[in-house]
């Protein structure tokens, strides 16, 4: 006849050759590296809306230039217009005039038009409306980004979550060995289970149907058939693919921060080539006035 059962199975390995316990360190190396990709997504958003909203800031100066360029050229075009009539210049000056105003005014639609674009990358980053989103026009000069901490670039590298993440691929791998040289040896696990068992439903919780057993439960693996040994070699050879997924991260960022901090140099240089120039062209422009 039928049978009916409500039953309830345990069991507890005992960690004889450090199997669990390197399977955890495993898991635990594996999350931690998933955590330092997602902070390496975070960073590089991060980056890349502080690259962004520079650059408006830069178009922001820049038209702010060109504005008055247009208001200058224009009155320049007004003198032209003037010596024409007074008969004391030529008509190609007027038109030469009237094609730096022109210049201008095209010039400051085309920044505009780059500026609108940037502002919709800025909503995308940000997470909001491209529609709705709007980044005021800062009329006042253009701040300074902030400086770079002292100990580069061994400090700026220990703080790279991409290089986090190789290290710690690197370390489930290894963790990953031991738990497959445990598979070559026995385990020992507590088992048990317990409920009711019946072949009829009406006394299934009765303590008559009770049933419950426990006991040790030994595997050894005499007949695995060459399973463990091809899944030791492929745990070592997973490890040496992280071990060189590690070295190609760190070769990238030393190569990525030494190239940044020449960039930086490099702008350090034009800057104070561009503020001498700037110095220089304030002195013209008063000459000329």
């Amino acid at each position: 006849g039928p049978a009916y059962n409500a039953l309830l199975d345990f069991s507890w390995e005992i960690d004889l050759w450090g199997k669990i316990r390197r399977g955890v360190e495993a898991d635990k190396a594996t999350a931690a590296a998933a955590a330092d990709a997602v902070h390496n997504v975070l960073l590089g958003i991060q980056a890349e809306v502080a690259s962004t909203y520079f650059q408006i800031r830069a178009l922001d100066a820049e038209m702010r230039v060109v504005r008055e360029a247009v208001s200058w050229r224009g009155e320049a075009l007004k003198i032209a217009k003037a010596r024409v009539l007074a008969g004391a210049g030529s008509e190609l000056e007027e038109a030469q005039s009237e094609t730096e105003v022109a210049s201008a005014e095209a010039e400051i639609s085309a920044l505009q038009a780059r500026r609108d674009q940037l502002e919709n990358v800025l909503a995308i980053l940000t997470g909001a409306n491209a529609a709705s989103f709007h980044l005021p026009v800062n009329a006042s000069e253009l701040r300074s980004p902030p400086t770079l901490p002292a100990g580069v670039p061994t400090d700026l590298l220990e703080r790279r979550p991409d290089l986090s993440q190789a290290e710690r691929q690197l370390a489930a791998a290894t963790a990953k060995i031991g738990v497959a040289k445990a598979m070559f040896f026995p385990s020992l696990k507590l088992a048990g289970n317990g409920g009711f068992q019946s072949g009829d439903i009406d006394i299934l919780f009765e303590p008559t149907s009770l049933l419950w057993s426990y006991g040790p439960k030994i595997s050894i693996p005499l007949f695995s058939g060459n399973k463990n040994r091809f899944n030791l070699s492929r745990s070592k050879s997973i490890h040496d693919e992280a071990l060189a997924g590690y070295r190609q991260a760190f070769l990238a960022a030393v190569a990525d921060v030494e190239t940044s901090l020449s960039q930086i140099r490099n702008y350090a240089t034009q800057s104070s080539a561009q503020q001498r120039a700037r110095s220089s062209a304030e002195r013209a422009s008063q000459l000329a006035k």
